[in-house]
C-alpha cells in the first residue's frame, strides 16, 4: 500500500485551514476579558482549540505513513464513528487493516467507502482487492466494475478484473482484460506484462509466454518476477541453460522467494547439477514455511 493511497480523491479533498497565530488569539482573549465580555472569551477559547487540533483522520493517516499500523487504527475508528459519512475515514481504516493482512476486517470499511463515494480514488478498487484476497471473486469483479465506471482508464482496475476473471475460469474474457491492461499501461510499469506472462504460463501456453516476458525485461531488467516466470516458461520448453540463467538472476534479486529457489533447484536437476540443487530445495521449503506462518 502506498502512502498516497490514503489521500482523499478529487471530489472529497479536505479543506486546509491554517491555525490562527496563538499570540493573536491570546491577545484578543485578553482584550475581551478586560472589557468583561465573557461570551467573547468563551468563543476565543473554542476558536483556539479548534484551529490548533489535529483530527483523528489526520492523526491516523500520519501514523500509517510512519508504519505504525496498530497505533493508526484507534484514531481512524474514532473518525468513522464521529463522521460516519466521511468516505476517506472508512477507506483509510480499511487500508490499514489490509496492510496488516486482515482482509476480513478490511472489506466492510472499504465497502462502506465505495458505497459512500464510488469516485473516491481507489475506494472501490481496494474493496475489490480485499474480496479477491478472500477468494470472493464474483463480488470482487462487481466492485471492479464500479471502480471502472469512475476511472475507466486506470490499468490497475482492468488488471484486477483480468485476475478475477481468471480465478473464475473465464480465461477468454480474462485475456481480453490483460491485453486492455497492457494497452492502458503503455510500458509505464512492469506489472501488466508480468501478469499477462504468468497468465499464459498458468494456461500452459509456455511458448506464447516467452515473448511478453522478454519484452518486460527489455524495459525493466530488474523485474525479479519477470525473470522467475520467464525461467519457468523456458524450463517447461526444455531450454535448460537459458532457464537457469534467468532463475539464478531471480534468486539473486529475491533471495527469500520460495518459488524462485524451487524452480532453480528443478533446473539444476534437469541440467545434471544435483549437488547444486539441494540447497535451493531446502531454501524453498524454509521460505515457504515462513510464508505460511506469517499468514
Amino acid at each position: 500500500m502506498r502512502v498516497c493511497d490514503l489521500q482523499a480523491g478529487k471530489n472529497s479533498r479536505p479543506v486546509s485551514i491554517k491555525p490562527a497565530p496563538a499570540r493573536s488569539v491570546r491577545l484578543r482573549a485578553a482584550i475581551a476579558r478586560r472589557y468583561g465580555n465573557t461570551r467573547m472569551v468563551f468563543l476565543f477559547i473554542l476558536y483556539a482549540a479548534a484551529f490548533g487540533q489535529t483530527s483523528d483522520y489526520e492523526r491516523g493517516v500520519a501514523l500509517f505513513e510512519k508504519g505504525q499500523l496498530d497505533a493508526a487504527i484507534p484514531p481512524l475508528m474514532r473518525s468513522t464513528e464521529a463522521h460516519p459519512q466521511d468516505s476517506r475515514s472508512w477507506k483509510a481504516l480499511g487500508v490499514v487493516y489490509a496492510a496488516k493482512g486482515w482482509y476480513e476486517l478490511a472489506e466492510p470499511p472499504l465497502r462502506r467507502a465505495c458505497d459512500l463515494d464510488p469516485k473516491l480514488e481507489d475506494a472501490c478498487y481496494y474493496e475489490a482487492r480485499a474480496l479477491y484476497a478472500l477468494n470472493r471473486f464474483e463480488l470482487s469483479l462487481e466492485a471492479l466494475v464500479r471502480a471502472a465506471l469512475a476511472a475507466p482508464k486506470r490499468w490497475k482496475i482492468h488488471l484486477g478484473m483480468a485476475q478475477a476473471l481468471e480465478a473464475l475460469a473465464r480465461a477468454q474474457e480474462a485475456e481480453q482484460e490483460f491485453k486492455k491492461t497492457l494497452a492502458l499501461a503503455r510500458d509505464s510499469d512492469s506489472q501488466p506484462g508480468v501478469a499477462y506472462g504468468l497468465f499464459l504460463v498458468r494456461q500452459g501456453r509456455f511458448e506464447e509466454a516467452v515473448a511478453p516476458l522478454q519484452e518486460v525485461l527489455q524495459r525493466f531488467p530488474e523485474s525479479a518476477d519477470a525473470h522467475t516466470h520467464l525461467g519457468r516458461a523456458l524450463l517447461e520448453r526444455g531450454q535448460i541453460e537459458a532457464s537457469t540463467a534467468h532463475l539464478e538472476r531471480a534468486v539473486a534479486m529475491q533471495p527469500a522467494s520460495a518459488q524462485a529457489h524451487l524452480l532453480l533447484a528443478k533446473a539444476y536437476v534437469r541440467a545434471g547439477r544435483v549437488m547444486e540443487a539441494q540447497p535451493h530445495f531446502e531454501a524453498a521449503a524454509r521460505y515457504e514455511q515462513a510464508s505460511q506462518a506469517a499468514r
